[in-house]
């Protein structure tokens, strides 16, 4: 197998999408002034072209309508007052920066950076003509997921029906949004959590991941499958008989740190595949509409693995196979039966020939009160455990943010550069952690701080008590929130 660069040039390119068909692939990149657009490469090769001609602002996310004519994106304008114009024209006047005029909590975001009162709205391109336009805009937050439906006439839309994004109960819509028609919101029973969704083959049915929990604003409990009638009605939970979390991901520093959730239907409509956070791994799982109402596991061993798109028969997936000490590399997996994916890259193959990794090895504590909490010792390599001072190791104890995240088994590169150096890294995931049951991820629920520091306090002691490792040398480092401690 080989790979081919498309795109060249010094401006990045993003979230390529094939066309429906596979004779284009369209793709985010800031090219021309600065501007993100959506561009479209023909896969045969050639030069890309622009689709869009969008003001300054920010291109999230885009998706082709089944019948690769339309394409559905989300975009938020700059503030008229912090553009690259207004800056310049600000420069050659003398002036200041203008001040922000904030009137709602939620005017910045880490990653997004701050964007005051602007609001990302959804947008629809006709990719014949170039016609653009906003095609739904009623989320006060402006937060949205989307799914075509499969005749291309219309998407579904899930947002938040809050104002006030802080809010402390869950309520989330579905709307069905036509490309011509007025948009009709579905409606069920009780407040609902919705995520990741998709239509149905035969348009019947939309399956979403979400939650049930009136007061659960933050997703601390499981992330379950749901299905509900396209035409409205009570939401059936599908997988209510399994303890899996359908949106978390092994925590890495090479990649979003962000949960992740998937899902899509089999072309005969019967099951959908989604992706399932267990044991600090990260799996393919199947759920079937008829039978238990469980999570069927595709995958397992000590890996993450990030699925990507079904083919049109069913059969194969393609994904990313991370492991403890390799990062991602692309790979493709026989879905029909439970295999481990096949590589098909090796794009970081001359990398690992010249540096050494470590591999951790798992255990697990008992805290004082008999809660189990999972764990990982990762020990310098061969090479730096020569060269380092005889006697007993340096070590110390990763803590992730979140909380509710996970470590495992997937590349960090922060611990590999610590082991490097002649440490020993422990790492692990107390309560509050996701991919263990809800109850463990439920169990610190008000009370930060308490159960999660009982399991910590256990790390510690069982790192005090190893022979290998020197207690007057342990040190504490906070994950992606949490910062340093001494």
């Amino acid at each position: 197998v080989t790979s081919t660069q498309l795109t060249q040039g010094e401006h990045s390119a993003r979230a390529g999408r094939w066309r429906p068909g596979g004779s284009d692939i369209s793709f985010v990149s800031s090219r021309k002034e600065g501007n993100p657009q959506l561009y479209l490469l023909p896969s045969a090769g050639g030069e890309a072209r622009p689709l869009t001609a969008l003001p300054e602002g920010t291109l999230q996310s885009h998706a082709w309508s089944p019948d690769g004519r339309w394409v559905a994106f989300t975009f938020r304008a700059a503030a008229p007052e912090w553009t690259e114009a207004a800056r310049k024209e600000r420069a050659e006047r003398g002036l200041s920066l203008p001040p922000r005029v904030l009137d709602h909590a939620w005017y910045r975001l880490d990653g997004d950076g701050t964007f005051g009162a602007q609001r990302f709205a959804l947008h629809l391109l006709d990719a014949r003509t170039g016609a653009c336009r906003v095609l739904y805009d009623a989320c006060a937050v402006g937060a949205y997921r989307f799914a075509w439906a499969p005749d291309s006439s219309e998407l579904a839309v899930a947002h938040t029906l809050h104002k006030d994004t802080w809010s402390p109960e869950v309520r989330d819509a579905v709307v069905r949004v036509p490309l011509k028609g007025r948009p009709r919101r579905l409606a069920w029973l009780g407040p609902t959590r919705v995520g990741e969704l998709a239509w149905s083959p035969d348009g019947r049915t939309l399956a979403f991941i979400g939650h049930q929990r009136a007061r659960d604003v933050f997703d601390v409990g499981n992330m379950r499958l749901y299905a509900v009638d396209a035409r409205g009605g009570p939401a059936k939970c599908l997988t209510g008989d399994d303890d899996h979390c359908l949106n978390v991901m092994s925590l890495s520093d090479m990649k979003d740190a962000y949960a992740f959730s998937f899902l899509a239907w089999a072309p005969d409509g019967r099951s959908l595949y989604v992706s399932v956070g267990t044991d600090g791994g990260t799996h393919l799982g199947r759920v079937r509409l008829r039978g238990p109402r469980r999570t069927e596991l595709l995958t397992r061993g000590r890996c993450a693995l990030s699925v990507g798109p079904l083919d049109a028969a069913g059969r194969r997936m393609g994904c990313l196979l991370a492991t403890a000490e390799h990062p991602g590399e692309v790979a493709v997996l026989d879905v029909g039966r439970a295999a481990r994916p096949r590589l098909l890259t090796g794009l970081n193959d001359a990398f690992f020939r010249e540096v050494e990794t470590s591999r951790p090895s798992e255990f697990w504590v008992k805290a004082e009160d008999g809660w189990k909490t999972h764990a990982w010792l990762m020990l310098p390599p061969k090479s730096a455990r020569r060269t380092a001072r005889r006697g007993r190791l340096p070590a110390v104890l990763e803590i992730h943010g979140g909380p509710h995240a996970a470590y495992g088994w997937a590349f960090f590169h922060e611990f590999q550069c610590l082991a490097a150096q002649g440490y020993a890294v422990v790492y692990g995931n107390p309560r509050g952690s996701k991919g263990y049951g809800e109850a463990h991820a439920q169990a610190i629920t008000g009370r930060w701080g308490d159960r999660d520091w009982a399991d910590v306090s256990a790390l510690i002691r069982w790192m005090q008590g190893r022979r290998n490792l020197d207690p007057r040398r342990l040190g504490v480092m906070g994950g992606s929130y949490g910062g340093y401690m001494t």
